[in-house]
């Protein structure tokens, strides 16, 4: 879940506040692969590209020299609050 909205935006600092809008946002998708599994549209996992953000294929892709921190830990393996999100939202303060 990529932190940036676009091509044209540059480098930014990834902040506690971006951290809770892409938690929302895993939070959200989550809720609707759930509702279509139940309904049974989906099958019973989900995949993500990578564990942690240095590792992530959005580093400098679409923009050369542009890092992304797309994934739920961060590059020192601690859980993001998009993990939370997904686990334990409880945790993740300003969640809707």
């Amino acid at each position: 879940m990529s932190i940036y909205g676009g091509d044209r935006e540059p480098l930014k600092e990834v902040t506690p506040q971006i951290l809770l809008a892409q938690a929302q946002r895993y939070r959200d998708i989550w809720a609707v692969f759930v509702e279509q599994a139940e309904k049974g549209n989906l099958g019973d996992m989900v995949l993500l590209w990578g564990t942690t953000d240095n590792m992530s294929w959005k580093n400098n892709f679409p923009v050369r020299g542009r890092t992304d921190a797309p994934l739920l830990f961060d590059s020192r393996y601690k859980a993001k609050p998009a993990f939370w999100a997904l686990t334990d939202p409880r945790r993740v303060q300003g969640l809707r």
